[in-house]
């Protein structure tokens, strides 16, 4: 049952390295005795905010006359590139562009006014009634569209009542919520996807910003944790269908427009509108990174006053600060933006590694040629490539495009999009601008493309040829490989663990410290599903640090527990598992273990009952080293072959049979399987007769179960 299928490739587009010149000046400290340090630093501040305001003005003169021409408006989706414009950018120091912001609120707090000179709207006035109330409001703002000048405009603030605008006024503060807003939307003017900034006011203490119109949300999905999976507007899906590149590029260009400098971990269809030309904007501003020369100018300017939402994202944007040991020590995003705990997202959603707390181990020498080694452990930071992964990985954004595609070109095109920026370690996925060029290079040059790994996986003769496998192969959501003891499952270890590691997969296996000797149970079960990242929720408990979470595999030794294993992962699950000859398990051992004692002694100090591993845990039991299996335990352990979905024969995984079976559980995930190398051929014991007879008679219970598992439909010898 060979699993062969050329591999779907991308077009050889030559990315090179994105060269993105970043500025981290250091700061230096002088000491000067013709002035002293207060007066110094006092000039140096007033003419820095001096130059950066008239930077940031004259910047901003420039581009207000540029919208203003007809030729910068025309175009849709693919107008940036025509007009020359970079679909992504490098992070910059862009405090320069968001000082006259800081002037604003700060001009405000001396009961002064001010206004930018690229706004064009400064009062009430500048707004004509009526105001139209639209379904884009939520908890804390109240969102209205209006026309100014024959042109439709997008009305924000705190929540409305008769008398005015009411809320917590700390929300419109320098360094709040709505300052935070402006920021991202001054800071990012005229990048594609980014909604144009066209003045504000104050009311009372609160802030009432006016913006562009970028049209209709593209769906509605859950406000905050849940498994509901955003709806699609029909617009959204019919140019998903008629136009799936040009909508693809405009949804990368405006996550790359922010993604270098800022974290949207509110990701929902409704923070993404649609204009008439199929431009896609994010109308809400996301949070900024603090690591960035952004994030630091804010911090200098508001200080703690800045609002980092909830707790548990502050954390994760300072990852790379936090020293770990293993992934439970580093903190996760916002649960609905991690998937961290199970039933946080909608199926088929999956959070990136570091969103949901990845440890890093770096290794390096020094010392005399390198003699002294050092292993340093931290916290993989968040970074573009974390959006990346998730445009990848929400089913509503390329995923849904390429399943809707109505050219199968395309479609399969934009699939081997979502394997390159699926890719679980962030150094290994591309940059959005990449990716962009990537889809420029396809419709210049179309490529007839070969079907993807998933696509010829069920093409296969694994899947055509069994029932069950062919009717749930496109509903299967996760993996349960069932390792029972010395039967290849070292080797089929090694190929899950590198699957969960190029894929970006959250896997629980039970060599790893901290994972347990039992199938996991996901905190809480059966409780109102939270976000434990909120202030409101308190401190992690141990519980909650401990937590398997949201799964995609579930690999190890565990006792078999059909029960435990489908409240671990999420349905559908595709089980499998490896059976072996007992006298192999007995000769495979010995190999592995390097054994050099006398082959008899070994025998009956190894296996004073037969072997008994694999029937034990198969029959839901820790394996208990000397002790036998009752006929009761030994019937459980038969039924209990009807759970999976895949039975392979440890011996067929010689030569090309982990190959194959590395095809197939890449093949899942759609994911290209590499090369894997075969396993050593299992020489023979020489055992005495009597030592061997001793030991079949004893295993009666595992060969009924190897005698079984080969009759049924699920089980598979892989060619050699």
């Amino acid at each position: 049952a060979a699993i062969f299928c050329g591999s779907a490739h991308a077009p050889q587009v030559p990315w090179g390295k994105t060269k993105q010149c970043q500025s981290y000046g250091r700061h230096e400290t002088r000491t000067d005795t013709s002035m002293s340090l207060g007066s110094r630093q006092t000039m140096m501040l007033l003419l820095l905010r001096l130059l950066l305001l008239r930077a940031a003005e004259a910047k901003a003169e420039a581009k207000a006359e540029a919208r203003s021409k007809p030729a910068f408006r025309r175009g849709g989706p693919t107008a940036a590139i025509d007009r020359g414009m970079l679909a992504t950018r490098p992070a910059q120091n862009v405090s320069a562009a968001t000082a006259a912001i800081d002037r604003w609120f700060q001009i405000h707090q001396n009961n002064e006014s001010y206004a930018p000179k690229a706004w064009t709207v400064a009062k009430p006035d500048d707004v004509p009634r009526p105001w139209h109330e639209i379904g884009a409001s939520s908890k804390s703002k109240t969102v209205y569209r209006a026309t100014v000048n024959g042109k439709s405009v997008i009305v924000k603030g705190r929540k409305m009542r008769k008398d005015g605008w009411t809320g917590d006024a700390r929300h419109d503060q320098g360094g709040g919520v709505l300052y935070l807003e402006m920021v991202y939307l001054e800071a990012l003017r005229g990048r594609p996807g980014i909604p144009e900034l066209l003045g504000a006011w104050w009311d009372g203490p609160h802030v009432v910003l006016v913006v562009a119109d970028g049209g209709e949300a593209i769906g509605e999905g859950p406000s905050g944790v849940g498994t509901a999976p955003n709806v699609m507007t029909a617009a959204f899906d019919a140019r998903a269908r008629n136009q799936p590149l040009a909508l693809a590029r405009s949804i990368l260009e405006c996550f790359g427009s922010w993604a270098l400098d800022f974290l949207q971990d509110d990701l929902k269809a409704q923070q993404f509108t649609m204009d008439a030309h199929g431009t896609v904007f994010m109308v809400d501003g996301p949070k900024v990174a603090p690591d960035r020369p952004l994030g630091r100018a804010i911090h200098e300017a508001w200080g703690k006053k800045v609002d980092h939402g909830s707790k548990g994202d502050h954390g994760a944007l300072d990852g790379a600060k936090h020293k770990c040991k293993r992934d439970a020590d580093c903190p996760f995003t916002k649960e609905s933006h991690s998937c961290r705990g199970a039933g946080t997202c909608a199926p088929g959603t999956r959070g990136a590694p570091e969103a949901r707390g990845k440890c890093h181990n770096t290794h390096y020498q020094q010392g005399p040629q390198h003699s002294q080694h050092h292993h340093l452990h931290h916290c993989v930071p968040l970074s573009e490539k974390t959006h990346v992964y998730d445009v990848a990985n929400r089913p509503w954004l390329l995923p849904y495009i390429a399943a809707k595609a109505a050219d199968p070109a395309a479609g399969e095109f934009l699939r081997s999009l979502i394997r390159l920026a699926g890719r679980g370690r962030p150094d290994d996925r591309p940059s959005f601008r990449e990716l962009v060029d990537r889809i420029d290079a396809f419709v210049k040059a179309p490529v007839p493309f070969k079907l993807g790994p998933k696509a010829c996986l069920y093409e296969s003769e694994v899947i055509q040829s069994n029932k069950r496998r062919r009717k749930a192969f496109w509903d299967y959501a996760s993996v349960s490989f069932t390792d029972l003891g010395h039967a290849g499952g070292v080797l089929v270890d090694g190929v899950v663990q590198r699957l969960c590691d190029d894929r970006g997969l959250a896997c629980w296996q039970s060599q790893v410290d901290g994972h347990g000797k039992d199938v996991p149970v996901p905190a809480h079960l059966g409780e109102e599903v939270v976000d434990r990242t909120k202030n409101k929720y308190g401190p992690l408990t141990a519980e909650d640090a401990e937590d398997s979470g949201s799964l995609d595999i579930l690999d190890g030794e565990f006792p078999f527990n059909v029960t435990r294993v489908h409240q671990a992962l999420p349905p559908k699950v595709f089980a499998f598992t490896v059976v072996e000859d007992a006298w192999r398990v007995v000769e495979s051992l010995y190999v592995d273990g390097g054994r050099a004692d006398d082959p008899d002694a070994f025998v009956n100090a190894s296996f004073p009952h037969g072997v008994q591993r694999h029937v034990q845990r198969l029959a839901g039991l820790q394996f208990v080293p000397g002790s036998a299996i009752t006929r009761s335990q030994c019937d459980r352990a038969l039924r209990n072959l009807d759970a999976f979905d895949l039975i392979v024969d440890a011996a067929s995984l010689a030569g090309g049979g982990l190959r194959d079976l590395a095809a197939l559980l890449y093949g899942l995930y759609d994911v290209d399987a590499p090369e894997v190398a075969s396993p050593k051929p299992v020489g023979d014991l020489a055992a005495s007769p009597a030592a061997k007879a001793r030991v079949l008679e004893e295993s009666w219970c595992h060969s009924e179960i190897y005698a079984a598992a080969r009759q049924l439909p699920a089980f598979v010898a892989f060619s050699s």
